[in-house]
């Protein structure tokens, strides 16, 4: 049930009209102005009576368990060096200079790490 994108929504009570969009641009494109238009939080459910144009419920789509039961991210580190190595493996054998374009972040950074 999780992607990427954020979900955006607009309601306008008056005119009866509601828009649910991946994008923002989306909704403005069909005539909501930029205050109408709002974002779901990650990770909620809304639900929107079409009789009236609100909102009724807000819930949380997932409840997740944040506790740590390990002392050690050992095997979690050994385990993202192997599938670095992996991934990479075939192109040490061409003779070719290895090239992989990564951005400053802290995903291309663990990477280059690695």
């Amino acid at each position: 049930p999780f992607g990427t994108k954020p979900l955006w929504y607009a309601l306008l009570r008056r005119k009866q009209k509601v828009g649910i969009s991946s994008y923002k641009s989306g909704l403005i494109r069909l005539g909501f102005r930029s205050q109408e238009v709002h974002m779901v939080g990650p990770n909620r459910v809304l639900t929107i009576c079409l009789d009236t144009f609100r909102i009724t419920k807000q819930t949380t789509a997932f409840e997740f368990d944040m506790r740590q039961f390990k002392n050690s991210t050992d095997d979690y580190i050994k385990a993202f060096n192997s599938a670095v190595k992996l991934r990479t493996q075939d192109l040490e054998g061409t003779g070719r200079p290895l090239f992989v374009g990564l951005s400053s972040g802290f995903d291309s950074g663990a990477i280059h790490a690695s």
